[in-house]
């Protein structure tokens, strides 16, 4: 079976961004793993077709398997008849910009999926399914959280990696309970290797031993522990864990991406940690249910991270968190992304 990464890099899909990429790849792997653990065996085929001014990725996947049961259960996060998390169809609907299943006890299992890699996407059911396939099916599947989450207000993930060659890297994700909520940050040391490493160390020891929320003032007591190193940017966020507000301060070169109803992008104030702060703005933001908060060093490109989380945003956070490392992290450079969901 070919991994994820091999059907992104398949020469079909060259021209596609690494985020269709991506998809791509993942809605292979997921049906793919569905044949396997339901049917044993079962043939799956990526076809690309070009129109005037378009490209479609076809992703079919055929079985003799016992069939789908329950098609509007199946299609159901986190219902499944195996061990997985049951998210194999639902993510797989989803991602595609077209979707077709046809399943019965006797003929088995036939699921096409397309994606629109070049030209305008229509929205599902706009254009005829293949010959062959039943008539695209239309589920709302439910949004309640995993078992587990229902005691917090948040879901977290965290990943982080160093610069290839090196063992160790100066771009760390941070969180941190404290008295009046939560403490997140995200630090990125100028540099690679051990010297990065442990430059990024007394910041997260200075956040690590935080009693209090103040963030200009955790700001200073960094940049006053890094006087004559390296430097490093920061930024940090304070969410209140019981209505969803947050604030957020950064300094260099960190990022942050908000998602939901009222989508925002922050800003950093310009300077490095032990170069001296000159006056930095602290800005505000506001959490709805389901919504999505990223923070990012310059390991994963400044444009690109919303886009990509956004198209994932039914997945778990460390999902998430994991799959922006994994398809958008730079070759040169340590990299380190948080992503955490506001359950409300």
């Amino acid at each position: 079976m070919r991994t994820i990464a091999h059907i992104s890099q398949l020469p079909m899909l060259s021209d596609a961004t690494k985020i269709d990429q991506a998809l791509v790849a993942t809605m292979a792997a997921e049906l793919s793993s569905n044949i396997v653990k339901y049917a044993g065996h079962g043939r799956l085929t990526i076809t690309r077709t070009e129109r005037i001014g378009t490209v479609d990725i076809d992703i079919s996947a055929t079985d003799n398997g016992p069939g789908i049961k329950d098609i509007d259960r199946a299609m159901t996060d986190h219902f499944s008849t195996g061990t997985s998390l049951g998210l194999g169809l639902p993510s797989v609907r989803r991602m595609a910009d077209h979707f077709w299943l046809q399943s019965s006890p006797q003929g088995g299992t036939r699921i096409c999926a397309r994606k629109r890699i070049v030209g305008t996407r229509q929205r599902v059911g706009q254009a005829t399914p293949p010959a062959g396939f039943a008539t695209p099916i239309h589920v709302t599947p439910t949004a309640a959280p995993p078992a587990g989450f229902a005691a917090s207000s948040w879901e977290l993930g965290l990943s982080m990696r160093p610069c290839p060659g090196y063992s160790v890297s100066g771009d760390r994700a941070l969180s941190l309970r404290s008295e009046r909520g939560l403490l997140l940050g995200i630090l990125d040391a100028s540099g690679h290797g051990p010297r990065a490493d442990e430059v990024v160390n007394r910041c997260c020891e200075i956040f690590s031993s935080a009693t209090h929320a103040n963030l200009p003032r955790l700001l200073a007591e960094m940049d006053s522990a890094l006087l004559g190193s390296l430097g490093a940017a920061a930024g940090l966020v304070h969410l209140d864990t019981e209505d969803g507000s947050f604030t957020y301060l950064a300094l260099g070169n960190t990022r942050i991406g908000h998602i939901g109803i009222a989508p925002w992008t922050g800003f950093s104030n310009e300077g490095v940690l032990g170069g001296g702060i000159r006056r930095a703005a602290v800005q505000t933001g506001q959490l709805r249910r389901d919504d999505l908060l990223l923070l990012w060093t310059d390991g994963l490109p400044e444009s690109g991270c919303t886009a990509l989380a956004t198209s994932l945003s039914f997945r778990p956070a460390q999902d998430i968190a994991s799959a922006l490392l994994r398809t958008l992290a730079k070759p040169y450079d340590d990299a380190a992304c948080l992503v955490l969901r506001w359950l409300g």
